[in-house]
């Protein structure tokens, strides 16, 4: 999740980031914020096929560096896809989005794939070009 100020990395964790899957609160992992702390993110390991997850954050307890609290609670919701292990891989999407223009040259880029990677297969089998140049 990303915030659009640095947020108070002691107030993250525990009732003020919950995660469920279906019904059931997901009690293991940890959450982990950003150099910058501003993008916050959930260690889980791997996400169960076919199930509804929602992120929810209660009002007031996630603060900013200068002690404010959420005005409401946040809840989002998304849904994994059903077993994708079979057949070939794809890029569903990326950051930065397709044909972004004005982007910081910090910016991380970050491929969101329909299903697990192995580490050991990308050398030779993935290559970032800069205007059509490796």
């Amino acid at each position: 999740m990303t915030f659009n100020k640095s947020i108070n990395p002691g107030t993250t964790g525990g009732t003020n980031t919950q995660l469920y899957a279906g019904q059931d609160l997901q009690t293991y992992g940890s959450v982990t914020m950003s150099a910058d702390n501003r993008t916050m993110t959930f260690n889980t390991g791997a996400l169960h096929d076919s199930t509804t997850y929602t992120i929810s954050l209660p009002a007031g307890g996630i603060t900013d560096m200068s002690g404010n609290g959420l005005a409401s609670n946040f809840i989002s919701t998304f849904s994994t896809a059903s077993n994708p292990a079979t057949g070939n891989g794809s890029v569903t999407t990326v950051s930065p989005s397709w044909s972004s223009t004005g982007v910081p040259t910090v910016t991380l880029l970050t491929l969101y794939v329909n299903r697990q990677v192995n580490a050991a297969t990308l050398p030779g089998n993935l290559t970032v070009t800069v205007h059509g140049q490796v």
